[in-house]
């Protein structure tokens, strides 16, 4: 990995994993949404689109909202459905956040990292950081074997 690339990647992806996962299980989750919105910000400074700022924007005020318990909410507004809702644009927002790294990065950098949607889907932004973080760490065949 050329030197340049590691300094234009965001400054979570020093972290190792471990240290993040540790971080978010503290946090009970609450962690992943702030990683999200600055992962989504950097992509937004360097690439201008902001779709993934705006949705992790939109999770940062909808997932504290839809964890007030029911009775304090008002019975005619389907709230299940609103949930749903919520948590099909969690999913959607980590594959917009994945497509938004992968062209910033292909586009300035001329490289385009791997990152599979299986696991996009399944660990959303953490993951993401994950594959930024072994970007920044080391080589490309290290890279490679790790993420395939």
């Amino acid at each position: 990995m050329q030197t340049e690339l590691r300094e234009y990647l965001p400054w979570t992806a020093r972290f190792h994993v471990v240290w993040m996962i540790l971080l978010c299980s503290l946090t009970f989750g609450a962690m992943l949404v702030p990683l999200g919105v600055y992962l989504s910000f950097w992509a937004r400074q360097k690439r201008r689109t902001g779709i993934a700022l705006f949705l992790y924007a939109f999770l940062a005020v909808a997932l504290p909202l839809s964890m007030i318990p029911d009775k304090f909410l008002p019975a005619s507004i389907p709230w299940e459905d609103i949930g749903a809702v919520v948590a099909v644009v969690w999913v959607a927002t980590g594959f917009v956040l994945r497509m938004e790294i992968k062209s910033c990065l292909r586009d300035s950098e001329g490289f385009d990292p791997e990152i599979k949607l299986l696991w996009t889907g399944l660990f959303s932004v953490l993951y993401i950081n994950y594959c930024l973080s072994v970007l920044r760490e080391g080589s490309s065949d290290r890279s490679s074997s790790i993420l395939s």
